[in-house]
């Protein structure tokens, strides 16, 4: 199972727990996976990798029509998208183990993920949020959880003890998510599963990165793309107006500003939009000049 499953497999287990359908999704994954054993044609359309995963889904989606739960559908329909062809009777027959093994209240509660390298604990992150953004599609609350994982990030960037213990591995990770909790608490319950499990995934290289990724996740899942704007001062609705229409019209897809104010950039903005990133602040033309004239002396 890749990462990207087993951090969506987390979402969904919690998901099902949470709201006592758990055992209904379990007993219908049960089934789908004795259905992939005992029925060759459905093996062959699902594992072929000539046949598109659209014609694949619809054929989930019809089989799957009088299941009790939507958890099954999502946690079907994500393998497909998301393993190998050859790999999807595996891989579901890992959910379920995976499923059984971690469907205690304590686990959802406070329990954290295997260690592994930052790569894994990144993956296993968006595969997290890839759930929680299909589990609540067409919702007004996404606006919302967007918004408050942003402003999160932005709270903990200007915080460095706050930072810091939320990313100190030494602390246990029950003691960091009573802190994330307190801090978050009056923020949606889908906003604290989302920014504890930064905690819980693994290794993360920086937690502020991690809840900004979340936020541009999030984004993404929506059609949308956030653009980021660090500006030593406020910008006028008129400027922010016509900065949003440009990178619209440059990214061909809409685009969503965030702007963060940041005196130390004494004048100018930053500019960041996915990887491309453009700084015409003063503090960066100072930086430069310091190096320069640090290596003529």
């Amino acid at each position: 199972m890749k990462a990207l499953t087993w951090g969506y497999t987390t979402g969904l287990v919690i998901e099902a727990q949470s709201s006592g359908k758990l055992q209904d999704f379990l007993d219908e994954l049960n089934v789908f996976n004795r259905a992939l054993l005992n029925y060759q044609e459905l093996v062959s359309v699902l594992e072929d990798p000539m046949v598109k995963s659209e014609a694949k889904i619809l054929t989930v989606n019809d089989l799957l029509s009088g299941a009790s739960t939507r958890f099954i559908k999502l946690c079907v329909v994500f393998a497909i998208k998301t393993e190998r062809p050859s790999e999807l009777r595996e891989t579901l027959s890992e959910i379920y183990r995976k499923s059984m093994d971690h469907q205690s209240e304590s686990w959802v509660e406070s329990g954290s993920e295997p260690m592994s390298s930052r790569q894994v604990a990144r993956d296993r992150m968006l595969g997290f949020v890839k759930f929680y953004c299909d589990y609540a599609e067409g919702s007004a609350d996404l606006d919302l959880i967007e918004d408050q994982v942003f402003d999160f990030a932005r709270t903990a960037e200007k915080n460095s003890q706050l930072r810091w213990a939320l990313a100190d591995l030494v602390i246990p990770v029950r003691n960091r998510v009573a802190l994330l909790d307190e801090v978050l608490s009056g923020a949606n319950e889908v906003t604290k599963k989302l920014c504890r499990y930064v905690l819980l995934a693994g290794r993360m290289r920086d937690v502020v990165s991690a809840f900004d990724e979340i936020a541009y996740e999030i984004s993404k899942q929506r059609g949308r793309r956030i653009a980021e704007v660090r500006s030593a001062v406020s910008l006028s609705q008129e400027q922010t107006t016509k900065l949003k229409q440009y990178l619209t019209d440059l990214e061909q897809i809409p685009v969503e500003l965030r702007v963060v104010i940041d005196p130390e950039l004494i004048a100018g903005i930053i500019l960041t939009v996915g990887n491309k990133m453009l700084d015409t602040s003063f503090r960066s033309k100072i930086n430069e000049l310091s190096q320069e004239l640090s290596e003529a002396v």
